[in-house]
């Protein structure tokens, strides 16, 4: 018997129109140079709103030693600074995924989301947590379980604590690997259906998150672009079909591998991505961008969403680049595995500017090899002269006229994206930490890919490749290295 949390659609209809959809998603990402503590957290999510104009934060709890009362604590300090959280300003958690992480954390994580509402109610604010994240969605179980259980905590808080019964939160399922994101039309559709059957709630909106950086990392850079592609496409026809309003979170940052969500990029980016209606602002961007030109992104970035009508691929195109998919995919992995543990030594330099569980405990696995998180692990490819994108350059020189001619319409950007790597791209230095066998292979491969795609191979900044050639002469020096490390990410705008 499902949990009678609505009973009558129309009035769940009436309370969702009052909820707004935010656009600009400030998050706690490790991708700046600037280190901030989980204290300094509390702060950093009101200047996220008085200055950098996000209209919400990600409180991360993934993988991260995040204090659990910590979104309690940021509703007090908007009560100081009278910034009206659930009115202009929403808190989101992201809560483990207890099917990965340990259940106690979980646990704590989704009580603090509920007890946030019981405080704020108690302040006199409207609701400022109105959704909670799932990281690692793959299967309608993992949303709806979690989904239940936050019922039940409301439930009693609801009868302990006064909190007012309509103060609901809703799961945010977040899909992160291509071949779930490929699917993402399914995802929503089942959890549509478990949302009804399940706790008896009625939704006519709903937000799913994509996310580019561990699709990516798993997949590579273009399997990963044409999967989110295709789940931005598959959404919105799902949406469309079954007349529910699709408000897509993307999760992007600043390196192209990441999303390439840059000034520079803006407007390329925001024609590419159309269909999204929030976008993640994490850390680079708003630490390691001058403030004029971050102003000119958030401006475009509000201006495109939900405004640019989303690019619906045609069913038979996605066939064919789905084809081409695996292909790249398997080079990728094929040069990541080969690579990735003779750069340990240099993940271990990487600063850590938030406060993460460490990569040894907090890691993925591709092919039974150990890799780093997103981040250290861009960071470390980029540190050794040897950008991540171009690890997918064996993979398209295998294409043939026609698939590049078919990968350039469902995702024109991949030019854009390797001319920006190729100005760190040094083989010599890479050579240093690497085979230089495989160095050969993708040196050889450009000059194929860089014909096919017509590529305008830049000049390389000679201060910028010293500073490479530096780190490797304090290599077994690991406090100069870092600070090499941190260099070479202020010169690029990003850690990784």
């Amino acid at each position: 018997m499902g949990l009678n949390i609505f009973t009558d659609a129309s009035n769940y209809t009436r309370l969702r129109a009052s909820i707004m959809i935010p656009r600009l998603m400030a998050t706690q990402h490790p991708d700046s140079t600037r280190h901030v503590g989980v204290y300094d957290e509390i702060g950093e999510a009101i200047e996220a709103y008085t200055k950098y104009m996000c209209d919400e934060v990600m409180i991360d709890y993934e993988g991260k030693l995040t204090p659990y009362h910590q979104v309690e604590w940021i509703i007090e300090k908007a009560f100081e600074r009278d910034v009206k959280v659930g009115e202009k300003l929403l808190l989101t958690p992201r809560v483990p995924n207890d099917s990965l992480e340990d259940f106690s954390r979980h646990t704590m994580a989704v009580m603090e989301a509920v007890l946030a509402n019981v405080k704020a109610q108690r302040l006199g604010f409207k609701q400022p947590v109105k959704y909670v994240i799932i990281p690692m969605t793959e299967n309608v179980r993992d949303s709806i379980r979690i989904q239940r259980r936050l019922y039940k905590i409301e439930k009693v808080m609801s009868e302990e604590c006064g909190l007012d019964p309509t103060w609901f939160l809703l799961v945010v399922p977040l899909i992160e690997t291509a071949d779930k994101q490929v699917h993402s039309d399914m995802i929503a559709e089942a959890f549509h259906r478990a949302l009804l059957k399940e706790v008896s709630l009625f939704v006519n909106e709903i937000r799913v998150f994509l996310g580019k950086s561990d699709s990516a990392l798993l997949y590579g850079h273009v399997a990963s672009s044409v999967a989110l592609k295709i789940g931005l496409s598959r959404l919105h026809r799902w949406g469309e079909e079954r007349l529910i309003s699709v408000k897509p979170i993307l999760g992007m940052g600043k390196p192209p591998f990441r999303g390439h969500l840059t000034p520079e990029n803006i407007d390329t980016w925001t024609n590419v991505w159309k269909g999204y209606s929030t976008v993640t602002i994490q850390s680079a961007l708003r630490y390691n961008t001058s403030y004029d030109k971050y102003l000119h992104v958030v401006e475009k970035l509000k201006q495109a969403s939900n405004i640019k009508k989303p690019a619906i691929i045609d069913e038979d195109v996605e066939a064919k680049i789905l084809r081409i998919v695996p292909k790249l995919s398997f080079s990728y992995r094929r040069y990541v595995v080969e690579t990735v543990e003779n750069l340990y030594s240099v993940f271990d330099v990487i600063p850590s500017t938030r406060e993460r569980m460490q990569y040894t405990k907090y890691h993925r696995i591709i092919d039974g090899v150990k890799i780093p998180r997103a981040i250290k692990f861009v960071a470390g490819y980029y540190t050794i002269g040897l950008p991540p994108t171009l690890l997918d350059i064996p993979g398209l020189a295998s294409l043939d006229d026609k698939e590049v001619e078919l990968l350039l319409e469902v995702y024109p950007s991949i030019k854009l994206d390797l001319e920006h790597d190729l100005k760190y791209y040094s083989p010599l230095i890479a050579a240093n930490y690497i085979q230089k066998q495989l160095i050969e292979e993708i040196s050889g491969k450009l000059k194929v890919v860089a014909d096919k795609l017509a590529l305008d191979i830049p000049e390389a900044d000679p201060s910028y490749h010293k500073l490479l050639g530096e780190l490797v002469e304090k290599r077994g020096n690991p406090e100069e290295s870092r600070k090499i490390v941190v260099k070479l990410a202020e010169y690029r705008g990003f850690l990784g």
